[in-house]
């Protein structure tokens, strides 16, 4: 069997981990052992349960073989007892931006990939560098985050290992007034939403109001998805809260996303963003291509990221917008496009920033995440 991602709920016997293999490998049905290669026969290759004395075995036409994403992410897993990121490792988190880090950062998200189960190489856990002030100076720090498709992932796993049930209860969300809906299909953001989560029949309720969570710009504007789909991620919010009720140790200090809106610090995409965040209101532009003439010199060193990537059109306009992290059509100020031009600036001499069209692509995956 290949190198798989060893994790605290790896079968001592099978090497795989029960309810988790992927569809092209066989398993057991009466003890969910993955299935090893046994012998050559000719109706094909003969797989068999590594369960004492059990005597299942499934015969396939060929040798299980992997797609080449599924070949590349065996090679980068993670081993059992590894202490540290070997060289194959850290280039491919090099490439998916995580840099400048140190040494201490590693070990950390190293600590926690192997205690969530949850894979780097496959987007599934992030480590995004955000701005703070300590003692008066911005700094860059690191944190770790998951989606909340991680958060469930992590939970179910738990409930398989613990021989536990996990079941939801209702989304419901809430007005000002208190009042509950069971759908929120106001134009307004809800003022609150509550999910519960259900652990062999014990509730975990997860609250979350969204003036607690939601993400504002410094002219008390909401950013980016909050702004058009704030009930879907306020929900997102209270579920990860419930979740975190229930399985306690397995998801303790795991941060989601959307949790973190309301920190007032700038996610950078993993490199140093030297300009600090401002919170002074400053004037209110029209759109991105729509400044006044003392703006012309930022204007054009927009364009002139652009022309360098090779981005043409309407579809500059659209990226000005996902990088400034706002809605499409909302007015922009000039700290927006100040933001917009440091994320696309590329330094060759320590390759760092947006070199191309591609890495443009992933930046704005990293910021929409």
């Amino acid at each position: 069997m290949t190198a798989q991602l060893i994790r605290a709920s790896t079968c001592p016997v099978c090497r795989g981990v029960h309810g988790d293999a992927p569809a092209w490998w066989p398993v057991c049905p009466d003890h969910g052992h993955w299935l090893h290669e046994r012998r050559v026969t000719a109706d094909g290759i003969v797989y068999g349960c590594a369960g004492w004395k059990c005597t299942h075995t499934q015969t396939l036409t060929g040798r299980i073989t992997m797609t080449t994403e599924q070949a590349a992410s065996a090679a980068l897993a993670l081993t059992d007892g590894q202490d540290y990121w070997d060289d194959r490792q850290l280039a491919a988190l090099k490439q998916l931006g995580i840099k400048d880090v140190t040494r201490a950062d590693l070990q950390v998200f190293l600590h926690y990939c192997q205690r969530t189960g949850l894979d780097p190489f496959s987007r599934q856990i992030y480590m995004i560098a955000r701005r703070t002030k300590e003692n008066g100076e911005w700094v860059s720090k690191q944190t770790i985050q998951v989606g909340i498709d991680g958060l469930r992932v992590i939970a179910q796993r738990a409930a398989r290992r613990d021989g536990v049930s996990l079941s939801y209860g209702p989304t419901k969300w809430y007005d000002d007034d208190g009042n509950e809906y069971p759908v929120w299909v106001r134009l307004k953001p809800p003022a609150a939403a509550s999910v519960t989560i259900y652990r062999d029949g014990k509730p975990f309720p997860g609250v979350a109001r969204f003036a607690s969570f939601a993400a504002y710009t410094g002219q008390g504007q909401l950013q980016g998805q909050w702004a058009v789909m704030g009930d879907h991620l306020i929900a997102k919010c209270a579920e990860a809260q419930a979740l975190r009720k229930a399985f306690p140790h397995d998801l303790e200090g795991i941060q989601v996303t959307d949790e973190a809106g309301q920190s007032r610090e700038v996610v950078i995409s993993h490199r140093a963003y030297a300009e600090p965040y401002n919170d002074t209101p400053q004037p209110a532009i029209r759109g991105p291509r729509q400044q006044a003439a003392t703006d012309a010199a930022l204007d054009a060193a927009v364009d002139a990221e652009f022309d360098r990537i090779g981005l043409e059109g309407h579809e500059r306009e659209n990226y000005i917008y996902k990088l400034a992290n706002k809605p499409h059509g909302a007015q922009l100020s000039d700290g927006d496009l100040r933001f917009v031009l440091d994320s696309l600036r590329y330094d060759p001499q320590k390759d760092e920033g947006c070199k191309d069209l591609a890495a443009l692509i992933d930046l704005c995956a990293v910021e929409a995440s």
